[in-house]
């Protein structure tokens, strides 16, 4: 891929390798030896799955074992997380993929703690990013294709935020983007009027993270 790539640089991304036989340094140093410019490490092994942490420690390791930039990837899932990792394994930057689901804030809240502030958005940010995301998935493939999309993104927005329960149950039967936004417009409104209680997020936070599907196991969901 180097050879043919005309001067593109080539990423590799990998996990650690085998449960039973970790071989990830070895592995950058064949993808550094033949040429490539970055590696992202996932800090699992292959047959880890997401309630596995990450090690951390092994992204550290790499990026002491090669000369070319490491990125490193493994449950971030705020800005608290990402600045971590950096402090923590000196990898040249980070990756993130579920963390970003309903937060595309989280980049903005990443490069703000890098230069100590915070940054948290507001209700009407939440809702019109949201409310945005659903207007290009409408327009992108239309009802059959993206009707319970838009809803699964709609919960991954406010899924920490009050009154989750209640926009869940609204949103199961509605059957077009009409109705969705509707919805989405009324429980706005009522999270700037203060209209539901606080919440305990920690158990959705788990299991988002772990990637169940909170809403159909809200029985089991502190609220």
């Amino acid at each position: 891929m180097v050879k043919n790539s005309e001067g593109i640089p080539i990423s590799v991304k990998i996990r650690l390798g085998p449960k039973d036989k970790i071989n990830v340094l070895e592995i950058a140093k064949i993808i550094e030896d033949n040429g490539a410019s970055l590696i992202t490490l996932h800090a699992r092994t292959r047959k880890d799955r997401y309630d596995d942490e990450p090690d951390w420690e092994w992204i550290k390791k790499v990026k002491e074992s090669v000369d070319i930039a490491v990125v490193g990837n493994g449950s971030i899932f705020n800005a608290e997380d990402a600045v971590r990792m950096l402090n923590e394994t000196n990898c040249d930057a980070v990756l993130l993929g579920r963390g970003a689901y309903g937060n595309p804030f989280i980049f903005k809240q990443i490069n703000y703690l890098l230069e100590g502030k915070n940054y948290t958005p507001t209700i009407s940010e939440i809702g019109e990013t949201a409310k945005h995301h659903i207007d290009l998935l409408e327009k992108e493939q239309g009802l059959v294709k993206n009707l319970d999309r838009a809803k699964k993104n709609i919960i991954w927005y406010f899924k920490y935020l009050s009154g989750i329960w209640d926009l869940i149950d609204q949103l199961y039967p509605v059957n077009n983007f009409d109705g969705i936004k509707g919805v989405l417009n009324n429980h706005i409104l009522k999270l700037q009027e203060n209209f539901y209680p606080p919440i305990d997020v920690e158990d959705i936070r788990k299991k988002f993270n772990n990637r169940v599907l909170f809403w159909l196991t809200k029985e089991e969901v502190k609220v």
